[in-house]
């Protein structure tokens, strides 16, 4: 699960994250924001990044979603995250063939 929720950073080059904050807090005092994994180009640029990369092709995907649980906000230190879930793991990248890839 790490590595899924971690590319953005891995990655950086290729993949954005949204981030969303919930602003929700549960009884415990933890929180949860909601990030959304999708790469930095689309079209032809799109389509050569995910045929020169196996790697993101296999992870990144349309509608990949990371839950992130985040502890108590305190008032000398940022929220760390405490766990990580796949909260939608989105269907595979598929795109016609071109003839300059073969």
């Amino acid at each position: 699960m790490n590595d899924l929720s971690t590319l953005s950073e891995s990655y950086s080059e290729y993949v954005k994250a949204k981030i969303m904050p919930s602003g929700i807090v549960l009884e415990n005092g933890l929180s949860f924001q909601i990030k959304e994994l999708g790469l930095n180009t689309k079209g032809p640029q799109e389509d050569e990044l995910y045929a020169l990369n196996s790697f993101l092709v296999k992870n990144i995907r349309r509608g990949n979603t990371i839950i992130e649980v985040l502890e108590p906000k305190s008032q000398d230190s940022e929220q760390s995250i405490v766990q990580r879930y796949i909260g939608r793991k989105g269907l595979n990248k598929f795109f016609d063939i071109s003839m300059d890839f073969i």
